[in-house]
């Protein structure tokens, strides 16, 4: 199934809805953006993050491939990183996907529009509407 990241909804229709692999060109860069998105939001924070997870997420390369967002080659980066693997990060993504498989947190971004809401639409009609303040106003000037 394709995932979807955002949608826009208007009177219950769906207007315009982007795919994983719309933005995505590989499965690996969805998990780091997921995970990077959680704790841009506070929802993913504490002391594990610190240390090798850390490094890890922040020296990872981007790439633009097609229009797409791709990850910097994992043996480009163990070649710049002295052969380390990025277990770490590779784990927690794969926890992250868990979580949000199991619906226990969302990233789906849906923008509903409505209309504003008005109570009576004819309130301009509406004749108590019209004198109340009217009325207050020249009970003023009367006692002035």
């Amino acid at each position: 199934t394709e995932r979807v990241i955002s949608e826009v909804v208007r009177n219950g229709r769906v207007f315009s809805r982007e795919t994983a692999k719309d933005r995505y060109h590989t499965r690996a860069a969805e998990l780091v953006f997921n995970a990077v998105q959680l704790i841009r939001q506070g929802a993913l924070c504490g002391q594990s993050m610190r240390g090798p997870i850390e490094e890890q997420l922040t020296t990872r390369g981007l790439e633009q491939r097609d229009g797409r967002t791709d990850l910097q080659d994992k043996k480009k980066w163990k070649q710049e990183h002295k052969g380390k693997s990025p277990d770490e990060m590779d784990a927690m993504n794969v926890a992250v996907d868990l979580i949000l498989q199991r619906g226990l947190l969302s990233l789906l971004k849906r923008h509903v529009v409505t209309p504003p809401e008005v109570k009576n639409p004819f309130h301009w009609m509406d004749r108590k509407a019209r004198t109340g303040n009217a009325g207050r106003a020249s009970q003023l000037v009367r006692k002035w």
